[in-house]
């Protein structure tokens, strides 16, 4: 079975982008994205030659992910007076609010997570 998602995370860092067909998926292993890749290109072969889709697929390696910072959980409803806090802040229908950055890989890495295999190699 292959195993892909179609979001990245730490682990899931591969990509394939081909966007006439299977769209950005993100494997974990380099074997298996290469092993996909090439049947994506196979796949541009016809008769009469190369489609022209075949130049729209790329693969890489994921450096950096959003990820959120200053969290603030919305306050108790009864500190808020039509949804807005002492701050002046409207809350609205929000649970939360957070701002969003990026962040290397290495930085979400668990320290204590050492079995991984990060070469780019095939």
């Amino acid at each position: 079975m292959l195993d892909y998602k179609q979001n990245a995370d730490v682990e899931y860092k591969y990509f394939l982008n081909d966007p006439e067909d299977r769209g950005l998926i993100f494997f974990k292993c380099i074997k298996e994205r290469h092993k996909i890749s090439r049947k994506c290109i196979k796949d541009c072969l016809y008769d009469e030659g190369w489609d022209e889709r075949v130049n729209n697929i790329t693969i890489g390696t994921v450096t950096h992910l959003i990820t959120e910072f200053n969290v603030t959980e919305r306050p108790v409803d009864a500190f808020l007076e039509d949804n807005i806090d002492e701050n002046g802040v409207d809350w609205g229908d929000h649970d939360r609010r957070c701002d969003y950055k990026l962040t290397s890989l290495e930085m979400l890495k668990d320290p204590l997570d050492s079995d991984t295999d990060d070469s780019e190699t095939t």
